[in-house]
């Protein structure tokens, strides 16, 4: 990819923000909801991918572990450290925890609430990969062994009952939940087509993916068969993938201006956008679902002002939405 700042890569961070926006708004388990379904298939492999594909790997290697955190200081450590706190105060306000708020805020450092697991599991994501790239030297190996990885824990994940272990297996659960390993495979792939440009020119009549994915997601919701789960996940997910890559590659366009603005501040979107979610559903309930998406939406749209508002604050912008003013 060209060294200019590509457009298509923003408006699709910003695209993929207001999928997660609706999957978060519906209030449907994702067995129920076909439209959460087909979302969760490929949003966070599709997230966790961009974030392969624009990791610097050629740079971290041959910096140490410390320049690694620090150059993520800014950019996601300290908003979700921040978000972690806030996040428990709210848990402890709305259920009127009788625990000890110190003992509440350090077990949501160990098991993140909701949505807040990504950030965690993206450093973990870039520690693993920049030791992979430093110790194996083979391309293939590496590739097959992330790959195992992923399946081991994407099998544990979905068909492991810990309720039925014994309690010395809950590390391993909350290691599951906070360390989603079974999307390193995504992670691994972006870092490999990012360095390696000549894998991206398109294959002719390889666009048909998108329209097959969207079939296989739809099916795999009705017919929950587990050899088309798996389908889905690994192979459908790594064939959109590649193509995106190729059509961002080849894209040329300006994007869209308020999905690139979604897209540069995804990061505090993130991390901020449920909070409005997560008050008007323990407020208004889920009866009325007409108001209650209507209130959501609202509540949508008033946090993405507020946000627009404190990135007009070099502070604020830094600390609570992770972009650092240069």
């Amino acid at each position: 990819m060209a060294l200019e700042r590509n457009w298509g890569i923003d408006s699709l961070k910003g695209g993929l923000m207001v999928l997660v926006i609706i999957g978060h708004i519906i209030p449907a388990a994702l067995d129920e909801s076909i439209t959460r379904s087909v979302i969760y298939s490929f949003h966070m492999p599709l997230f966790v991918f961009i974030s392969g594909f624009l990791f610097p790997l050629n740079r971290i290697t041959t910096e140490s572990v410390v320049a690694l955190f620090n150059r993520y200081r800014f950019r996601i450590i300290i908003p979700w450290v921040i978000a972690v706190v806030v996040y428990a105060l709210m848990n402890i306000q709305i259920y009127q925890s009788a625990q000890n708020p110190l003992i509440v805020i350090a077990r949501h450092f160990v098991k993140p609430y909701y949505h807040l697991w990504f950030i965690p599991s993206l450093l973990f994501f870039m520690l693993l990969t920049r030791t992979l790239y430093t110790k194996v030297l083979n391309g293939a190996f590496r590739l097959w062994f992330v790959f195992g990885i992923s399946f081991v824990f994407y099998v544990t994940a979905h068909w492991v009952n810990f309720s039925n272990l014994p309690p010395y297996m809950d590390v391993w659960d909350v290691f599951q939940n906070t360390i989603r390993l079974q999307y390193w495979i995504f992670f691994v792939l972006g870092c490999y087509l990012r360095s390696n440009p000549q894998w991206l020119s398109p294959i002719r009549g390889m666009r048909w993916i998108y329209l097959v994915y969207l079939i296989l997601a739809i099916a795999d919701f009705y017919l929950h068969h587990v050899s088309l789960k798996l389908m889905v996940f690994f192979v459908a997910n790594l064939l959109l993938l590649f193509q995106v890559a190729c059509d961002l590659n080849a894209y040329r366009g300006k994007g869209w201006g308020i999905l690139n603005w979604m897209g540069n501040e995804s990061m505090g979107i993130y991390l901020w956008h449920i909070v409005s979610i997560m008050y008007i559903k323990y407020w208004w309930g889920t009866e009325d679902i007409f108001m209650l998406y209507l209130l959501q939406i609202s509540g949508v749209v008033l946090t993405l002002v507020v946000l627009r508002l404190i990135a007009r604050n070099s502070l604020l912008h830094q600390y609570l939405m992770g972009v650092k003013k240069s």
